[in-house]
């Protein structure tokens, strides 16, 4: 099953794939800023959705 992460403020994609990647290493690579629109990145348990595809 794919895992997508997005910014929640722009919604760009920061990660998309097939192998599981930790929210924590997906802020890291973009220095806990989103390359898009700036924002700062942070994960909260409250703001994960999982949905079917």
């Amino acid at each position: 099953m794919p895992q997508r992460i997005i910014c929640k403020r722009c919604g760009s994609s920061l990660y998309e794939g097939i192998e599981l990647e930790s929210p924590s290493d997906v802020i890291q690579r973009y220095n806990g800023t989103c390359p898009n629109c700036g924002n700062k990145l942070e994960f909260n348990y409250e703001n994960i959705r999982i949905v079917p595809r």
